[in-house]
C-alpha cells in the first residue's frame, strides 16, 4: 500500500487531451466591482490661482480697555497694500489708518494670512498714534467676524489692553469673487 501512495504522488497524472467530451471551463470574469465615489474633501483643490494684487480691507470694532471695562470703546480701521493669492491662502499686508474715540488717528502696518476655503483668518499689526505713542494688535476670526486684542500706551490710561468684537469687510477679496 505505502508503495501506490509513493507512485501515485511521484508520477503527476497526465493531462487529457481536450476533446467534446473533456471541456474545461474557463474561470469566472472577476465580479465587477463598484466605481469609487469621488469625494471632493478640498473643493478648492486644483482651482492653482497664483497671483499678486492690489489689496483693501475695511474693519470696524466694539469692545473696551481692561483699564476701564465699563466704558465702551470703538473704532474704524481702513488697509491698503498688497495681495498675494497662493491657492486657497491670501496673504496681505499694507498700511492702515484708524480713527477711534480715545484717538483721532492711529496709522499702522498689518499683515493677514486668510485660509480662502475654510474661512479663518487672522491678522497682526503695529500701531502708531498721532501723539505719538506705539500700539500692539492682533486679531483671529472667521468669515467676516473676529475678535481683537491691542496693547497700547493711551495718553490718558498709559499702557493697557483692550478686547473688541470685530467685523471685517474684505473688499477686494469681495470684488475678485465677483469678477468670476
Amino acid at each position: 500500500m505505502l508503495a501506490q501512495e509513493a507512485a501515485s504522488q511521484a508520477a503527476p497524472a497526465a493531462p487529457m487531451p481536450p476533446g467534446p467530451a473533456s471541456v474545461v471551463p474557463s474561470p469566472a470574469p472577476p465580479s465587477p466591482t463598484p466605481a469609487a465615489a469621488v469625494v471632493a474633501l478640498n473643493p478648492g483643490a486644483g482651482i492653482h490661482e497664483r497671483r499678486t494684487t492690489w489689496d483693501a480691507n475695511v474693519e470696524g470694532a466694539f469692545g473696551a480697555t481692561l483699564a476701564t471695562p465699563a466704558r465702551a470703546s470703538g473704532f474704524g480701521r481702513a488697509r491698503l497694500g498688497v495681495l498675494h493669492i497662493r491657492d486657497s491662502l491670501y496673504l496681505s499686508a499694507g498700511f492702515t489708518f484708524e480713527a477711534s474715540d480715545r484717538i483721532p488717528a492711529t496709522f499702522g502696518v498689518q499683515g493677514e494670512a486668510l485660509h480662502l476655503e475654510t474661512g479663518f483668518w487672522f491678522q497682526t499689526g503695529a500701531l502708531l498714534d498721532v501723539r505719538p505713542r506705539p500700539g500692539f494688535m492682533a486679531s483671529v476670526g472667521w468669515s467676516v467676524l473676529g475678535f481683537e486684542f491691542q496693547y497700547r500706551d493711551y495718553e490718558t490710561l498709559g499702557p493697557t489692553a483692550a478686547v473688541y468684537g470685530k467685523l471685517r469687510i474684505p473688499v477686494r477679496i469681495i470684488a475678485l469673487a465677483l469678477e468670476r
